[in-house]
């Protein structure tokens, strides 16, 4: 297994691993460190100073933020240099100079064009995760989004795209300079123009050349243009798209046109040439109200093809919004800049995905079969009248995301809460190479930002995709302010795969196992709630048929924008019923407090997956509210550790309020998960007996004689010998794996009544081969498909979920001829749902009387001898009324005598031992967040002590 170097944590809290003590308190990243200490050239990397601070002598862009916060200040320094500073009281912290890596996306992304014929009947709305998460539900009672504006921090997105249109936010306030105009930021083409005052390979365009009417004509091209300036001078450039330049007829730009329409020289109207037919009379004319450059090519009312939208017009007196406090920016010349928000380059659809969970209209989609849908197209946001703030290009190599995290608590005019700036923050991406998340300087300034500047702003972020090991939860999703989301299932609808015929056959509510686990470094409770990740559909950028411009995707990026659209329904209840906005944390709350119990461990779901209609509820004051809505035992300050000793007793206390009109009756208990039993077998395939590239299993085990009466949760655990994945050595810097199964969980709706799933007759060879399944019988509960040795799926209560069978498969999907037998060895282990004996509630029963309040006490005991590690469980209060709700629980036990100190001697324990459901788990093309944590308290005195372990 490859080797790793772990951070030694303290009480869960990180200790720098610092060449120097004033390295180590100045905060300078570990990752900076490793750095400079292979080159001695020039580095660049961010430097975060309190707010004022001088850095003279150093190449910096950036400038002072407003109201004495900090700054964060691009710098390219030698390794001396960068220690210098680090040796400065006024630095706060030094980090990498990099963006998020951009989230892969799991499994298949696939065209309506796939879809296999046979699925004739109209999906329900659970098809679009609507009805599942309370969506449905919330806009019947007239909640939708509407007056709340979303950020989404991420790539380009492209509004052009049918279900997109109208979307945009806007600048509201009638005294600002840019009053009606979308409100856009574009960290990558932001820093890059302050920092070389050109706009090559930004989103900008550069307009400064002039074209008349009476010389129509750029290097030897005469253009058509539209006879609408007033003046007869027209501005000209390059569009910054990549995907129009390669476009036919010929690889060049597609140029722009900027007129001023209305006044002489007031330039406010934008053509884009996208068909590059050197005619701009047959283009849309953009200006403010109407941004978005499109074009219709087939004449079906869809636009096609994509010019971005315009969000500013140089007027030689405003500059660019938000450039003037960020980065001291000079209002460029009148006319000679454009600025454009959109999807230009290859694969940057992640941000489109992501809108369209948010908000998307449902209009494209609607004239083919099977997926004709009542709703009125098949891509549906949480909350279709929530308004749109593009944040983006963040995953160039140049962009920052401080920049952009601190332009959503400023807004344009670098004040918070003035109006202009966000009311939720989309952030569908994490760090994952970050070992002391949760206290990492990304995490902390989330926090700071939350509580000093913007308590009225909300981030919601992925949890990532790098499970299922427990302790993967990536930053800034374990920011205590932060609302971090992990992915639960829906399956149904991919082609091929999910091959089913009926409705009745979707399957939904698992925890997906690339969903990221908590604890974080800081020992709390993640993800906070779960939402829809696997799959469903979403929007894409136009590329030339903007009927077919959607897709099926999956990710925690898709689960976070399904919370952030619930989270827009919520906030509008609660401000047309309390008068204002909530703050971050009452915001959290609702949105825990609402979650539906999806039967999972909470470091797996959280409080379970979010609702919006009983969120809501929770938000107008309708339904019972429990406060705290999680415990992390002995937690005395947000955004600290806690832990707890062998043989301490900590109390937490809860308050219960029945704002309703009826008396309520609360039951109150604590469980957990235990392992009851487990079994143990064989699988081994046979390559030359399999059809090569079936769709499907080609290995079927029935599980139903295998699993105990009771079991809450079953997970299934397989294991790959590493030789038979492939023929590197563990210790090769890049492994080539020739050999990959996948593993899945099956339903088996018997449709014919034969009582046969697999007709071993056309090969009888013990395989299951193409056309020996009855078709649209099986359908997965969940899967997994590491590039990896381990592999692992949960089903919840599976003897109650089934139709008339329940199925391990094996499905090969890459192989080798030199690999031709793989032995695969499963563990099935089985859990009950039981009484927590560590935590005692007081009382287990309450009555609440109408508009009355009362209070339930918890007892976490550890006893003297209690092995060290992370403890979890939740507390349930299950009221007459319907009302029922999951508090996680968590907590870290030291060792039994110095918790500070390091030795076998003093845990004589794995420190995994604590939780009944760790093993080890890696996938080789991902990220260190792969595998298991394993932290423990400890002190040396040495300043390089590291930890080396297998994953």
């Amino acid at each position: 297994m490859k080797a790793t170097l772990l951070k030694i944590i303290c009480t869960l809290l990180f200790i720098s691993l610092s060449v120097s003590h004033a390295l180590a308190d100045a905060g300078i990243a570990n990752s900076v460190l490793k750095a400079i200490g292979k080159s001695p050239a020039k580095q660049s990397v961010l430097v975060l100073t309190k707010s004022g601070t001088s850095v003279m002598g150093l190449n910096a862009v950036g400038a002072a933020a407003p109201r004495g916060l900090p700054r964060a200040m691009r710098v390219k320094a030698t390794p001396a240099q960068i220690r210098k500073l680090a040796c400065s009281s006024d630095v706060i912290a030094i980090v990498p100079d990099a963006p998020p890596v951009r989230p892969p996306l799991p499994g298949p992304q696939v065209r309506p064009g796939m879809m296999p014929a046979a699925q004739k009947q109209p999906l329900p709305y659970s098809w679009f995760a609507s009805d599942l998460v309370g969506a449905r539900a919330a806009w019947q009672s007239g909640y939708t989004g509407k007056g709340v504006k979303v950020a989404v921090i991420d790539e380009g997105i492209d509004f052009a795209n049918p279900d997109l249109q109208g979307t945009q936010a806007r600048v509201e306030n009638p005294m600002s300079p840019y009053y009606g105009w979308p409100i856009v930021f574009d960290s990558h083409s932001m820093a890059h123009y302050a920092t070389y005052g050109d706009t090559a390979s930004t989103y900008y365009s550069n307009t400064k050349a002039i074209i008349t009417e009476a010389n129509p004509k750029v290097a030897g091209i005469t253009y058509k243009l539209p006879h609408t300036s007033k003046s007869g001078v027209y501005h000209f450039g390059a569009h910054p798209s990549y995907l129009l330049m390669i476009m036919p007829p010929q690889s060049n730009h597609a140029t722009v046109l900027v007129a001023d329409e209305h006044v002489a020289g007031v330039y406010d109207t934008v053509y884009v040439d996208l068909n590059k037919d050197h005619d701009f009379t047959d283009e849309k004319p953009c200006r403010k109200g109407d941004e978005i450059s499109w074009h219709d090519l087939d004449g079906d009312g869809f636009a096609d093809l994509s010019g971005g939208m315009v969000y500013f017009i140089a007027d030689g007196v405003h500059p660019i919004p938000a450039s003037d406090w960020l980065y001291h920016l000079k209002p460029p010349a009148n006319g000679s800049l454009v600025c454009f928000a959109g999807s230009f380059d290859k694969g940057t659809e992640h941000g489109t995905l992501v809108a369209s969970a948010i908000a998307a209209q449902g209009k494209i989609g609607t004239d083919y079969p099977p997926y004709k849908t009542d709703n009125g197209g098949v891509v549906r946001g949480m909350a279709p009248d929530a308004k749109i703030i593009s944040i983006g290009n963040v995953y160039n190599p140049e962009a920052s995301m401080y920049d952009a995290i601190l332009f959503s608590t400023l807004g344009y005019d670098g004040i918070p809460n003035s109006g202009d700036e966000p009311d939720i923050v989309n952030m569908s991406f994490g760090y994952s190479d970050v070992a002391n998340d949760g206290w990492d300087y990304l995490a902390r300034y989330l926090t700071y930002l939350n509580v000093t500047q913007a308590p009225r702003t909300t981030f919601v972020a992925a949890a990532g995709n790098g499970g299922p090991g427990y302790g993967t939860i990536t930053t800034p999703a374990s920011s205590p302010s932060v609302i971090s989301v992990g992915a639960s299932t829906l399956y149904g609808s991919v082609p091929l795969i999910d091959d089913i015929s009926s409705a009745d056959q979707i399957l939904y509510g698992d925890i997906q196992p690339w969903s990221n686990r908590g604890p974080s470094a800081l020992g709390t409770c993640e993800p906070d709630v779960a939402a829809v990740g696997a799959f469903a559909t979403g929007d894409l950028p136009l590329d030339g048929d903007g009927a077919y411009a959607w897709a099926l995707w999956a990710g925690t990026s898709l689960s976070c924008p399904v919370t952030a659209g619930v989270l827009a329904d919520i906030y509008q209840a609660y401000i047309e019923s309390h008068g204002s906005k909530p703050t971050y944390d009452l915001a959290k709350s609702f949105l825990i407090s609402g979650a539906s119990d999806l039967g999972y461990p909470v470091l797996e779901q959280g409080a379970g997956e979010v609702n919006a209609d009983a969120s809501i509820r929770q938000a107008l004051g309708k339904e019972v509210t429990i406060s705290p809505s999680t415990w992390q035992v002995g937690q005395t300050v947000t955004g600290f550790p806690a832990t707890v000793s062998p043989g301490q007793r900590i109390f937490g206390v809860f308050n219960i309020s029945n704002p309703t009109s009826a008396r309520v009756k609360a039951d109150i208990s604590a469980d957990t998960f235990i392992k009851t039993s487990e079994v143990s077998f064989r699988v081994d395939t046979d390559t030359t007996k399999e059809t090569p590239g079936m769709s499907g299993p080609s290995y079927l085990v029935d599980l139903l004689p295998l699993i105990p009466p009771g079991t809450d949760l079953m997970r299934v655990h397989a294991t790959v010998p590493f030789n038979q994945l492939t023929s590197s050595a563990p210790t090769d810097p890049y492994i080539l794996f020739l050999n990959g199964y996948d593993m899945a969980v099956f339903d088996w709706t018997d449709l014919n009544g034969n009582g046969i799933i697999w007709h071993d007759d056309i090969q009888p060879n013990g395989v299951v081969n193409d056309g020996e399944l009855d078709p649209h019988e099986l359908n997965r509960f969940s899967y997994d498909a590491p590039l990896g040795t381990n592999m692992e799926v949960s089903v919840k209560s599976p003897l109650s979920r089934y139709h008339n069978g329940l199925f391990l498969g094996f499905e090969h999907f890459k192989a080798d001829d030199s690999i031709l037998q793989t032995n695969i060895s499963v563990t099935i282990e089985f859990y009950r749902r039981n009484a927590w004996k560590m935590v005692q509630v007081s009382p287990s029963k309450l009555i609440l009387n109408p508009g009355s309040r009362g209070v339930f006490r918890a007892t976490f005991a550890s006893d003297n001898y209690q092995k060290p590690g992370m403890y979890s469980g939740s507390i349930k209060v299950t009221c007459d009324n319907g009302k029922s709700q999951v508090i996680p629980v968590t907590a870290c036990v030291t060792n039994s005598t110095d918790p500070w100190a390091l030795g076998p001697s003093r845990s004589p324990v794995p420190m995994a031992s604590a939780h009944p459901m760790t093993m080890g788990y890696s996938e080789a093309p991902w990220t260190g967040a792969g595998g298991r944590i394993r932290v423990t308290g400890g002190r040396s005195s040495s300043p390089r002590l590291f930890l080396q372990t297998d994953r």
